[in-house]
């Protein structure tokens, strides 16, 4: 299932086919006013596609960015030895040991002793 973004990408990718198979339909060595039309909409389309391009890829970079900040604050809320290193499993679990609210109050007595 397309969302918005790719719906609109491929409204401009639809079109630029369109104007393509025309030109690429003309007939050699004839004048054809219709394919020349063909070929500057094509090159419209395709210049509309760039912008869509750069901007859904800006649009991406930003939130790419925010998500890895978010993930990057809410590890380092993590008590070191739930942050991914040595046995940490990714899945919520250290050496066997599952994480629970416990481990936050456990590790801040370790810290105080």
């Amino acid at each position: 299932m397309l969302t918005d973004r790719g719906k609109q990408l491929q409204a401009f990718f639809d079109e630029l086919t369109v104007h393509l198979a025309r030109w690429d339909n003309r007939h050699a060595g004839q004048a054809d006013a219709g394919a020349r039309r063909a070929a500057d909409d094509a090159v419209a389309s395709i210049t509309a596609l760039t912008r869509a391009l750069h901007k859904l890829r800006r649009e991406l970079v930003g939130e790419a960015r925010r998500t890895g900040d978010a993930t990057a604050a809410r590890r380092s809320a993590l008590p070191h030895r739930f942050r991914g290193y040595d046995g940490y499993d990714g899945y919520g679990g250290y050496d066997g040991y599952e994480i629970d609210d416990n481990d936050v109050v456990d590790d801040q007595a370790e810290q105080a002793m």
